[in-house]
């Protein structure tokens, strides 16, 4: 649907910041996440795409057809911000058919699909109120019915629930994976939370320093990062800076060694928290490394437990059924899937 190359835009503040994607396609009714750190280039590319930008070199094409000279409105996008930005005189009616009133559609029309969009919305007998009147939940899902009435070729959400708080901010992504379904739209989503990406995209993008360093689905994603900072802003922390030499990795500290296929390489072994398997401590068998649990955290459903290996300090998730039998200090023994060990090179 959405074929972008090339494209291209320079800055130049205090240092010089360059946005270059050679590659990007999004499918048609696909949910896309753009995710990366403050200042990796992902809203520019958004607001690139959405036509608020105009690039220095490269093409945008819509189902085929080149819309990169195209300004803003004629592009058939609709954009959904950080803040709702609704008009504060205005009714909550008004308000979403607003871009309807914009394109000449009449009042008797355009006011028959703002009550049917608040009806999807959650909002039906809403319509009179006004946005001060209406929590931060509310007011983005008038902000986002705003952005479907218009029935957009492509919805632009720039990390529409950055504001809310934790517990607003879960239902709204619950509920805006029933509007994707329900709608059919296609979406393109900015955040910085990867556990928002995981929930909603069915594929994410990986932007840093102005480039898409990595594009997959969530769960590859996850199991393959493409390099060590990509594996942190996934969440990753159990990463162990060695060498693999002659089938086994040894890490830097010496401590950790461990059979992993591969050629003779520099890097890091990345052990997911959930591939670990822990018993009581006693005499080691194969592959096993004795370890000292040095802190239990709670985590809804699970314990995360930090296990010191010598100078090495290793995540553990334990089921919270299976965690209450460990206590700080005790002596571990870990055994890993060596299915799920992946060796992230230097």
């Amino acid at each position: 649907m959405l074929m972008i190359e090339k494209l291209e835009k320079k800055y130049q503040t205090d240092r010089e910041f360059i946005l270059l994607v050679d590659d990007l396609q999004l499918q048609e009714g696909e949910f896309f996440a753009l995710l990366g750190e403050s200042g990796s280039g992902k809203t520019t590319l958004l607001k690139l795409i959405a036509g608020l930008l105009m690039p220095d070199r490269g093409d945008l094409f819509l189902n085929g057809k080149p819309i990169s000279g195209l300004p803003a409105e004629k592009r058939g996008f609709s954009m959904v911000f950080q803040q709702p930005l609704l008009f504060p005189h205005m009714n909550i009616l008004d308000n979403v058919t607003f871009g309807l009133k914009m394109k000449g559609i009449g009042k008797q029309e355009r006011n028959a699909k703002g009550m049917e969009i608040l009806k999807k919305m959650g909002l039906s007998g809403f319509e009179k109120r006004y946005p001060s009147q209406l929590s931060g939940g509310q007011q983005q899902r008038v902000a986002l019915g705003r952005s479907l009435v218009t029935q957009p070729r492509l919805l632009l959400m720039d990390e529409p629930f950055s504001s809310l708080d934790p517990t607003t901010r879960e239902e709204m992504r619950d509920w805006l994976r029933e509007i994707h379904r329900s709608f059919g739209v296609t979406i393109l989503f900015v955040t910085h939370d990867p556990r928002e990406a995981f929930y909603l995209a069915d594929r994410i993008g990986i932007m840093d320093e102005g480039v898409l360093v990595q594009l997959d689905e969530p769960r590859k994603l996850y199991e393959q990062p493409v390099n060590v900072k990509t594996a942190k802003l996934l969440g990753i922390r159990n990463l162990i800076a060695g060498r693999v030499k002659q089938g086994r990795f040894v890490s830097d500290s010496g401590v950790i060694e461990l059979q992993l296929h591969g050629q003779d390489l520099e890097g890091y072994l990345m052990i997911l928290p959930e591939a670990i398997r822990m018993r009581k401590g006693g005499v080691a068998g194969a592959e096993e490394l004795p370890g000292t649990i040095s802190q239990i955290a709670f985590v809804p459903g699970f314990s995360s437990l930090k296990v010191e290996i010598g100078k090495e300090r290793l995540e553990v998730m334990q089921r919270m059924e299976d965690s209450y039998a460990w206590s700080v200090g005790e002596s571990v023994l870990l055994a890993f899937n060596q299915e799920a060990l992946r060796f992230i090179r230097k």
